[in-house]
């Protein structure tokens, strides 16, 4: 029932039934039917669905849809995290404090997105802020915020 109501808002030009469709067919394992709903609502500007768009170029096969590509990937994660996707936000913060192909190492930048997703509660970007105030990674080592972004991570769970 749901997803006929879905499908129907997405018909009529919905973009969060399109990226909801998407999420549906990812997680129900129809990676091809995820792409084009997500490819829909990220050409409308969708940003969570920009996000995903960036993940089928990150992936090593591209799940056989697309070219594997560094560079698209973090391309759409700019433009998912530019158009408020916390999820982006967290990846470019993850691929800014290991380093890429396409990004030099930036704790700074790394530090910043963490702290916009979690912002925006996104529990892993919490997780992230954890690792790095505990360890003193982009940030002054301070344990007491460290389990306080920990808590956070586990709470947004």
């Amino acid at each position: 029932m749901k997803e006929d109501y879905l499908l129907e808002e997405a018909n009529n030009g919905n973009i969060d039934a399109m990226y909801l469709l998407g999420k549906l067919n990812w997680e129900s394992d129809y990676v091809e039917e995820a792409f084009d709903w997500f490819s829909k609502a990220a050409e409308q500007g969708q940003a969570d669905a920009t996000y995903f768009i960036g993940n089928f170029y990150w992936h090593p096969t591209g799940w056989g849809l697309v070219e594997p590509s560094d560079e698209k990937a973090i391309a759409y994660y700019q433009k998912a995290a530019e158009l408020g996707s916390a999820k982006a936000m967290c990846e470019l913060g993850c691929q800014y404090r290991q380093g890429t192909v396409t990004l030099e190492k930036d704790h700074t930048k790394a530090i910043a997105l963490f702290q916009k997703a979690a912002e925006l509660g996104e529990p892993e970007a919490s997780y992230w802020l954890a690792r790095c105030y505990q360890f003193g990674i982009g940030v002054e080592k301070d344990l007491e915020k460290a389990l306080k972004f920990a808590f956070n991570a586990y709470e947004d769970k």
